[in-house]
Formats: C-alpha cells, structure tokens, sequence
C-alpha cells in the first residue's frame, strides 16, 4: 500500500511539472506583452498637422502632438 501511494505521488508530480511550466511561460509571456506595450506606447510620439488660418493664399500650419496619456486610441 505504501508503494501505491508513493507511485501515485511521483505520477502526480510528474503531471503537474509540465502545467507549472506552462503557467510559467504564460505569465511571463504576459509581462513581456505588457513591458512591450508601454514601451511602444511612450515612444509613440502621433502629431496633427492642421491649417488653422488661411492668410491671403498661404494657410498657417499648427502642429499638434499627443501626450502620453493620449493614446493613439482617443486622439
């Protein structure tokens, strides 16, 4: 009996080895995303170039650049 439980306890172990790998992987998978998208998401640098008066035949540009804060998203 003692051998069954200690074969069922190794078989155990053996099974859940590879699903912690897995959440392992997973979870630092999700970091990289993340570390990822913030980086892309400060160097994001989304800028407007509007004419914002016409003075005789030229038109006077004013150009309008995102914060941070202002992800592409809501600009």
């Amino acid at each position: 009996m003692a051998t069954e439980n200690g074969k069922r306890a190794e078989e155990e172990s053996r099974q859940s080895q590879p699903k912690s790998k897995l959440f392992l992987s997973l979870r630092l998978a999700a970091v990289l995303a993340t570390a990822t998208a913030t980086v892309v998401m400060a160097l994001n640098k989304q800028s407007r170039r509007i004419a914002v008066a016409v003075v005789g035949t030229s038109p006077i540009r004013q150009t309008f650049t995102a914060a941070f804060q202002q992800s592409p998203a809501f600009v």
